[in-house]
């Protein structure tokens, strides 16, 4: 529904809308407003970027990763993405703590505030993946709102969001949410609400600030979770400064869990004769609280500078990390390289050498944690990984494929013993080659196609994660002044896997359609999740599902 937004903000004319008082409200500019992600040219170009949006939002995060090489798994209520290698969260360009959570429960984020979602492959505290959630800013120039709301299925969502522009320094973004879901596998009832606000200003320096917070309750043993995100940006394109802080508290009947994180951020962005340079330094301050103990906390200080030239055709660059964490000093140097075939082709390669330390589980465990599924023995001696990480891309315009390899010294794994325990060892050495693609391609008649394939080459050990898996979806789209029609069908099929414990699974596949119409400013959408009904143990959500969502939008 996103995408229906977008075309709408394009397409729409005075003629399509409401009547227009230009009495009552001044038609204003929207100032161009910061992005602390943003970052030079040819840095964009060498570092693979994957910009995912929602076609439908009640099939929430699986909509999202439908086409992606990525798997979405659910615990309960408690939601990962799983790829090959560990993913940092963050939600407008700051972190989300990465040391006392290996995972963000992606339940305490309505999809409904984000904009857009980003796959970037950059430098973070647990390697070089990152998952960047944009919550949205007001660019109308008029007021704009909508109502949305679902029917059918097995999940009830309201969302209202509100825009206005003050003045043509001034505006803001609102946004209010509630859903109720249920889970037939477990029998259980998720309800979630939530606000989010964003309010910027652009006088003297742009200034934008964002808060978000939500809380679901369960009708299970956990009883409540609680986040909250708050951030304020300042600056302009060569110097940015951010300040962010965020809580996630749950809470069980006889447990609970806090996890604060807060800090700083600033980036530089400054051009010395053919030398572009991207600078971060981020200083950020975590804590972990639950009863009967004192707080732990995981402090950091981190310095990213990024070097890149062009000649012609030719790009390179050079990466390298320096941070101070755990009384000690790491530096993590990276090259890398790309060659522009044609404008909208390049060929593109990175080395990478990085540490990624043990988290709070690895050395404590999880006996603490209220979310634990299964429990982990920690190991206080357990080293950290040394990763030497290379890849070569071929991307095309909205198409990427990548082929990777790694060599991991001292790689954290889980081994089982017992019922349901699990210990922390370190495998002396680990190498693994993947193979990874994404794939947006039109075809004739208004037909594309999108299609996303993780495919592993090689490894010496056996990993959490299917051998294979590909997605792809048939989309057809008509589109006029007045209104747009897309149409989808999507097949999903996941190989042979082994999960955290060891368990194996078979094979399962899942076949799913649907469409989008918006005409003027109604849109709605409809989905038919996995029509066959083919269901897999691991993925208990995979259960065939009807769902009808319904997006009004007015304009003064």
């Amino acid at each position: 529904m996103i995408l229906c937004l977008i075309l709408l903000a394009d397409s729409l004319s005075l003629s399509d809308s409401c009547a227009f008082d230009s009495l009552k409200f001044e038609q204003y500019k929207i100032p161009r407003i910061i992005d602390f992600l943003e970052t030079g040219a040819l840095d964009s170009i060498l570092t693979p970027r994957l910009l995912v949006k929602p076609a439908i939002f009640l099939s929430g995060f699986d909509g999202v990763f439908c086409y992606t090489p990525y798997l979405i798994c659910t615990r309960s209520f408690f939601i990962d993405v799983k790829g090959h290698e560990p993913f940092a969260f963050h939600i407008n360009s700051h972190a989300i703590d990465d040391y006392f959570r290996r995972d963000l429960n992606l339940v305490t984020l309505p999809l409904n505030f984000f904009e857009s979602i980003a796959l970037v492959r950059k430098f973070t505290g647990l390697g070089i993946n990152r998952i960047e959630f944009k919550t949205r800013v007001n660019t109308y120039e008029r007021p704009y709102s909508h109502l949305y709301f679902t029917l059918l299925g097995e999940r009830t969502i309201y969302n209202i969001d509100f825009t206005r522009s003050f003045n043509e320094y001034t505006g803001i973004y609102t946004s209010g949410f509630y859903s109720r879901e249920y889970k037939n596998y477990d029998d259980s009832y998720l309800k979630t609400n939530g606000g989010f606000l964003n309010f910027y200003f652009s006088r003297f320096l742009p200034l934008k600030f964002d808060v978000l917070f939500t809380n679901a309750s369960y009708d299970t043993i956990i009883n409540n979770l609680n986040f909250s995100d708050i951030a304020i940006t300042v600056g302009d394109k060569f110097y940015k400064l951010l300040l962010f802080r965020n809580n996630l508290k749950i809470s069980a009947a006889i447990n609970e869990n806090n996890f604060i994180t807060y800090g700083t951020a600033q980036k530089f962005l400054f051009h010395l004769k053919n030398f572009e340079n991207n600078i971060d330094i981020i200083i950020k301050s975590s804590r972990f609280q639950t009863p009967y103990f004192d707080p732990f906390r995981n402090e950091i200080f981190e310095f990213n500078h990024n070097i890149t030239s062009n000649f012609r055709q030719f790009i390179a660059g050079t990466d390298y990390r320096v941070y101070y964490d755990n009384k000690r000093i790491y530096f993590e140097p990276g090259l890398r390289f790309g060659y522009k075939i044609k404008d909208s082709l390049i060929i593109s390669a990175q080395l990478l050498s990085f540490y990624r330390k043990p988290d709070y589980i690895s050395r404590y465990g999880n006996s603490h944690f209220v979310d634990a599924v299964i429990r982990i023995m920690g190991n206080t001696d357990i080293k950290g990984e040394k990763v030497l990480h290379k890849s070569v891309n071929l991307g095309y315009k909205k198409s990427l494929i990548t082929l990777y390899h790694a060599t991991i010294k001292n790689q954290i794994v889980y081994q089982r013993e017992g019922n349901n325990i699990n210990y922390v060892v370190n495998i002396p050495e680990n190498e693994i080659a993947w193979i990874e693609g994404f794939f947006d391609i039109p075809l004739l008649y208004n037909f594309s196609v999108m299609s996303g394939l993780n495919n592993i080459l090689m490894v010496n050990i056996p990993e959490g994660f299917p051998e294979f898996i590909f997605k792809i979806g048939l989309n057809w789209q008509r589109e006029t002044t007045r209104s747009f029609l897309n149409v989808f069908c999507r097949f999903n099929f996941l190989g042979e896997r082994y999960d955290l414990t060891g368990d194996f699974y078979k094979p399962f596949h899942t076949i799913s359609a649907g469409f989008t119409l918006r005409f003027l400013t109604l849109n709605l959408g409809f989905i038919f999740d996995n029509i066959l009904d083919n269901g897999a143990e691991d993925f208990p959500d995979s259960s065939r599902n009807l769902g009808f969502e319904v997006k009004w939008e007015f304009w003064d």
